[in-house]
């Protein structure tokens, strides 16, 4: 997936917006600590460093805890430990505190992208598209529309991947679900950047191996 650029821009914000805080701060410091490690989470993920990612990854979102226990009210911790979550693949607990965080906290483009590719990963589609509109709402630039849109169609990629494998061990009724699941995640993907020509490409290619013309006539030379 090509998330790390969000998730990297995303804690910078965190700890951009929290500057303003007294430096003598527990709670700042323990967050910022935390900030250190997911920030070198998502590089040794960028890196494909993946154990060492989800080792320092770990230890943010310890922090980001600690932080909520020092100050119950922080404005931040709440969005960065729902993000460590995300970035964890912890797609439910991400879900609870993107939740707590757009409740109690400044509703943000990156919590609503993540809040909706979590449900995206766990089979929500529809939640899933409903919450990253809003995110495409509160950041309306070209850049992020189609970065959303790259991300969606790594995810579809992966999931019919994910199909094959499961058809070619004999579980054929999985694999399939894999697959439909992964087509409906690429027509999202689509509709919210349709000069993404390769993301339509896809759809009629895995439409065809499914066998549904219909849909494979419908993103045809799209």
């Amino acid at each position: 997936m090509k998330q790390s650029t969000i998730r990297i821009i995303a804690v910078v914000v965190f700890c951009f917006l929290t500057s303003c805080q007294p430096k003598n701060d527990k709670a700042f410091t323990v967050f910022n600590e935390g900030v250190a490690f997911s920030l070198d989470a998502a590089a040794a993920q960028e890196k494909g460093d993946f154990e060492k990612s989800a080792q320092l990854n770990k230890k943010a979102i310890a922090k980001f805890e600690e932080t909520l226990k020092i100050d119950s009210n922080h404005k931040i911790a709440r969005s960065a430990l729902a993000h460590s979550f995300y970035l964890d693949g912890q797609f439910k607990e991400a879900i609870d505190w993107f939740e707590k965080a757009n409740k109690k906290d400044t509703a943000t483009s990156a919590n609503f992208l993540e809040l909706g590719m979590c449900k995206v990963n766990l089979g929500q589609v529809r939640d899933g598209r409903e919450a990253i509109e809003k995110a495409l709402k509160l950041d309306t630039s070209k850049e992020f529309r189609t970065n959303t849109a790259l991300d969606l169609r790594d995810v579809g990629t992966r999931a019919f991947d994910f199909g094959k494998q499961y058809r070619a061990n004999g579980d054929e009724e999985k694999g399939k679900n894999y697959q439909h699941f992964a087509i409906s995640v690429l027509i999202v993907a689509f509709d919210f950047d349709n000069s993404q020509k390769d993301i339509s490409a896809k759809i009629t290619e895995y439409a065809d191996e499914m066998h549904d013309k219909t849909i494979a006539d419908q993103y045809r030379n799209k």
